[in-house]
């Protein structure tokens, strides 16, 4: 409400201004004013896009804010409405001119386990990258922007950074595999120590120059 307010505040100024500089002839009041009788204003619409899967449950106007014993006083009050773009209340992204719409079919699937709903529509095969990059950042869609240009497959992002993800995925699965292998053996080796040398755990791996942020670690497994 104040954006708009001041936006309306702007255009008279700058009206206003034209006029001044132009040394336009004007009445008294309107010479107050700055404006002329026939001077018009453009109007303004303010949107607010949730970028959330929940439903949007706050206040859609003014009066609903207000606290008002007298509900008929509320007559008196200008309301002021919410224009709210929520994407769990869109049913036909198609009808956007914009990839606003692809954000926000993006951001309504985010929880679903597939992309079946992306088969098929061609406005997620030329995807600006700006748009793709804002999708990943907004959904978390593990998808890739390795490829270059301007525009993005979103379908060919997608199936990219899942293949990605299973390959990190079975890389970090080597690296653990390999990294409990090493802690058997280290384990081995102290309990070997132990035996033969009649020292505890704490002597052992002292001994064994094992440092401190690890001994912990084999402390609980001996």
């Amino acid at each position: 409400m104040l954006y708009d307010a001041m936006s309306y505040a702007q255009q008279i100024s700058d009206i206003a201004a034209a006029h001044r500089k132009g040394k336009d002839k004007m009445a008294g009041d309107e010479f107050l004013s700055g404006l002329k009788k026939e001077d018009k204003l453009m109007p303004v619409i303010t949107l607010v896009i949730s970028l959330s899967t929940e439903e949007w449950d706050g206040p859609l106007t003014l009066h609903e804010m207000l606290t008002a014993e007298n509900k008929e006083l509320l007559a008196f009050v200008p309301d002021y409405r919410l224009n709210l773009l929520a994407p769990d209340k869109i049913e036909d992204f198609g009808k956007f001119r914009t990839e606003l719409g692809v954000l926000f079919e993006c951001i309504k699937h985010k929880q679903d386990d597939n992309m079946d709903w992306m088969e098929g529509k061609e406005r997620f095969r030329h995807v600006n990258r700006n748009t793709a990059s804002l999708i990943k950042t907004v959904t978390g869609f593990d998808i890739s922007l390795d490829e270059e240009g301007d525009v993005v497959d979103m379908m060919n992002a997608w199936e990219n950074g899942l293949n990605q993800a299973r390959n990190d995925a079975f890389l970090a699965g080597q690296a653990d595999g390999e990294s409990k292998g090493r802690d058997s053996t280290m384990v081995s080796n102290i309990r070997n120590l132990m035996e033969t040398s009649g020292w505890d755990a704490q002597q052992t791996m002292d001994a064994l120059k094992i440092p401190a942020n690890e001994q912990e670690k084999y402390a609980k497994q001996i």
